[in-house]
């Protein structure tokens, strides 16, 4: 009888709390990684590369992953297909390419929960032989309600921010010791 009591007092206070909160996740992630700023961009901008350091996609071994367009450029993109619920349906496609500065990458899950997001790695020179790559993700930037309580419910911005750090981290050392 109490554990039902603070369920019915909870769920109104956590769909109250939802209305107020911001719509999406926005946060990012930088590391200094010693390679000239080209080489990283380079790295980056080759999508099949991430199966070498983002976390997310080490999720699953068995997920399925297949590419279309001309990798590295404008428009191309990767689909993958999860059993696990963590990594889902989905997609990426990448925007724009700026050389060296900036990439901007499109998401699309299509399950675990239907949304979109945007994400971009911002590349600065320290000096000739250093570059650090700024990653910084918005997602579900006009969600519906129910992906607001959601995200606060299972701290999502955190978990994104875990993976994103990871994945630097991976792509630091994957660069570094090449």
């Amino acid at each position: 009888m109490i554990t039902l009591t603070i369920i019915l007092i909870a769920i109104p206070i956590i769909l109250i709390i939802a209305l107020f909160t911001r719509k999406g996740i926005t946060t990012d992630a930088a590391i200094d990684i010693n390679q000239p700023q080209q080489q990283v961009f380079d790295y980056l901008t080759i999508i099949k590369n991430q199966e070498h350091y983002n976390a997310w996609l080490m999720i699953d071994p068995n997920m399925k992953i297949t590419y279309t367009g001309t990798d590295g450029q404008a428009g191309a993109a990767m689909a993958w297909e999860s059993k696990n619920k963590k990594d889902g349906i989905g997609s990426q496609r990448i925007v724009s390419a700026n050389a060296p500065e900036n990439i901007e990458i499109e998401l699309v899950f299509e399950q675990p929960i239907p949304s979109k997001a945007r994400y971009w790695f911002q590349l600065n020179s320290l000096d000739e032989t250093s570059t650090r790559v700024t990653w910084r993700y918005e997602g579900n930037t006009a969600p519906y309600y129910m992906l607001r309580v959601t995200h606060l419910l299972l701290q999502l911005k955190k978990r994104v921010r875990k993976y994103m750090e990871a994945s630097l981290t991976n792509l630091k050392s994957t660069l570094e010791h090449h």
